[in-house]
């Protein structure tokens, strides 16, 4: 119904209440107390005229600032936020749209889950945005959007937790990593290496409940030509060998199965002596091919290593690798049932030292384990730190790849994303959708590298060329949310002086005016009995 027949037809009500009152108060003029009945009478129909149509009173906004809230956060924390902020008047965004948007306060945006209408609606305007989340819920997630088959996927995050807990990702029931973080706001990383080819979801957990799930695009890596010597068939040659053939790498292995006799196994076999890495054991890590494999610009990896043998590593490559001793034992255990050298490495700036494992490669990519065996882990079902291990190994010795794409997850509908493109072949190829296609400018830092800024306009996975795509995220969650309101508000801001003359028509309470028509009537009732 339009206001204007709404107040057509409260108005004929309100004239047959005062008639239906006339009526009643003329056939009762001759009883005592009758002017005390009128005035009754017409107090309650004042009162009800002023809750039908409630007059407002002009309200002066002294400090010049409002909040707008959003419908998710609590009013316990608008109060903290009210207390805080010396704010006197919060409103809804509705509020604000109707009386408001002529005005120019300081404003306080409470909340993050505001609609894209309505962050325009303040553009130019003196906008602070307070975001809220809740205990146990994720504040920022940071991830790549397309990695290659055995890149490590990082997942960066920040979370306030209500008590101590585990954060895990997986993929359906199989673990990937997890960490235990305390009460309180915490920081977490979360890595594992992308085993899987295409389109890839995996779920972050706290504890048993699923906290967030993430997309992402694993490409094919570059078949590399890998040679493994060995000086005689263990098992920890023939596991890596196998895994690396499965992973689609061509491996030549060669081993010493008698004196003056070599034996040679290739899988996915090619006639390429050129070799892009070579693992070692101790007993070969001098060969004439290692040296010519790093002359060519290729990398060498020394396995099954011993402390003499790090020493000879360094003597014949000037590796500069440190370690000091840490225990008496032979060996010493590790996590996950594995067992290695009682050493680690000690920190150097010519050398990377892998965070969860006795594994150090140089910036010539000579690189070396102080792990005994790793193939019991496969032995054991363990597949995925398996290849946590040997991923990150390939990962640290092998050369910059072709056609490089770095996007920041996660990627967010309508705002403007950050793609940086390396090494590319065909520039003219490096970034195409169905409808639209991209501007680049070459990266100052590194002449092989390309930047651009694209905003994709549609939710869900979207190609950007024949072989690769991207997962677009909605503003569901409230870290995206923030994000997206974050994003608009930088575009929106301005910096400029507030005006002071801020004020509001606020009507007078309706719970008031009940509570007088509530004494009214009740006046009405008792009147006749006394």
């Amino acid at each position: 119904m339009e206001e204007k027949t709404l107040n057509i037809v409260l108005n004929i009500l309100l004239a047959g209440l005062f008639g239906l009152q006339a009526y009643g108060l003329y056939k009762v003029k001759s009883q005592k107390r009758w002017p005390i009945k009128v005035i009754l009478n017409v107090l309650l129909l004042i009162s009800i005229v002023l809750l039908i149509f409630p007059p407002k009173f002009q309200k002066n906004i002294t400090n010049n600032k409002i909040g707008i809230k959003d419908e998710r956060i609590p009013a316990s924390e608008i109060k903290k936020l009210q207390d805080s902020l010396d704010i006197e008047l919060v409103i809804t965004p509705k509020d604000y749209l109707s009386k408001f948007i002529d005005k120019n306060p300081e404003i306080h945006l409470f909340g993050q889950s505001f609609t894209a209408e309505f962050l325009s609606e303040l553009a130019e305007k003196n906008m602070h945005l307070h975001p809220y989340f809740s205990k146990n819920e994720i504040q920022d997630l940071s991830y790549q959007s397309i990695l290659r088959q055995n890149e490590n996927q990082q997942i960066f995050g920040k979370i306030e937790l209500e008590n101590k807990a585990t954060i895990k990702v997986k993929y359906g029931s199989a673990t990937l990593d997890s960490i235990i973080l305390e009460k309180g706001q915490q920081s977490f990383i979360l890595s594992f290496p992308s085993f899987s080819l295409g389109k890839t979801a995996v779920d972050i957990f706290l504890d048993d409940k699923v906290l967030s799930s993430i997309h992402y695009f694993s490409r094919k890596a570059d078949k590399l030509n890998i040679l493994i010597l060995s000086e005689n068939p263990d098992f920890e040659t023939k596991t890596l060998s196998d895994w690396l053939g499965k992973n689609g790498h061509q491996v030549k292995v060669q081993t010493l199965v008698a004196k003056n006799t070599q034996n040679n196994t290739d899988i996915n076999k090619t006639e390429n002596e050129k070799y892009d890495i070579v693992f070692a054991t101790p007993a070969n890590i001098s060969q004439s091919i290692c040296k010519k494999t790093i002359a060519n610009g290729g990398a060498i990896f020394m396995y099954n290593a011993e402390e003499s043998a790090i020493e000879v590593l360094n003597k014949t490559y000037g590796t500069g690798f440190k370690f000091q001793k840490i225990g008496n034992e032979k060996e010493i255990q590790l996590k996950e049932g594995l067992f290695a050298l009682p050493f680690k490495f000690l920190p150097e700036t010519h050398y990377q030292i892998n965070q969860d494992w006795p594994i150090a490669v140089n910036s010539k990519r000579i690189g070396t384990s102080l792990l005994s065996e790793t193939y019991p882990l496969l032995l054991s079902g363990d597949s995925i730190t398996y290849r946590k291990i040997w991923a990150e190994v390939l990962q640290k010795l092998n050369i910059v790849q072709k056609n490089n794409i770095a996007i920041q997850a996660p990627i967010q509908k309508d705002l403007n994303t950050e793609i940086i493109f390396n090494n590319f072949e065909n520039l003219d190829a490096i970034f195409k959708t169905p409808n639209d296609s991209i501007f680049t400018k070459k990266l100052a830092s590194n002449p092989n590298s390309y930047f651009g800024n694209y905003a994709f306009r549609k939710s869900g996975w979207q190609a950007i060329d024949p072989e690769n795509e991207v997962f677009i995220d909605e503003d569901l969650e409230s870290y995206l949310a923030y994000n997206f309101s974050k994003s608009a508000i930088n575009i929106y801001q301005k910096n400029g002086i507030s005006n002071t003359n801020i004020s509001l028509k606020e009507p007078i309470s309706p719970w008031v005016l009940f509570f007088i028509i509530f004494i009214i009537l009740a006046m009405l009732w008792l009147e006749p009995k006394l």
